[in-house]
This record gives structure tokens, C-alpha cells and sequence, in this order.
């Protein structure tokens, strides 16, 4: 997650880090909120590119964050049955 928050990284770098830190994200679900934390501290400095990317990526990263809270509400609904 360096080289996303890096102001002196590449644009190429940074995008494709977003991309990776994503897939790493997805893996390990607890990491989501700190990477979309991460991005939304880099966009307002961004270039179009980084910001385009960032937020398509927490976009994408939001609606797997609440499809993951609504997993859990339906396992524990279906445990007090």
C-alpha cells in the first residue's frame, strides 16, 4: 500500500497497486476499509487517472464490503431458527 500513498510513485505504479492491494483486499476482507480509507487520502491529489481508478475501486470494494455485512445477517438469522 506504499506505493498507493506514495506522492512521488509513478502514476502507472500507484494505479496498478490500487489493482493488486484490491485482489489482496478481496482475499482478506478485514483489509477493505483500511484500502478504501487509503484511496480516498490519494484522490483529491490525483491525477485523473488515479482518481478515475480509485474510485472505481472503491466502488467495486464498498459493494463487496456490504455484500459480505449481509452474509453475515443472513448466517445469523438463520442460527436463532
Amino acid at each position: 500500500m506504499s506505493y498507493v500513498l506514495d506522492p512521488k510513485e509513478a502514476i502507472a505504479i500507484k494505479a496498478f497497486s490500487m489493482t493488486v492491494c484490491e485482489q489482496i483486499a478481496l482475499k482478506y476482507t478485514d483489509l477493505i476499509p483500511e484500502l478504501i480509507d487509503a484511496i480516498k487520502s490519494v484522490i483529491p491529489t490525483g491525477s485523473a487517472g488515479i482518481q478515475n481508478r480509485g474510485m472505481h475501486t472503491i466502488n467495486r470494494l464498498s459493494k463487496k464490503r456490504i455484500s459480505l455485512n449481509l452474509s453475515s445477517i443472513i448466517v445469523l438469522d438463520s442460527e436463532h431458527l
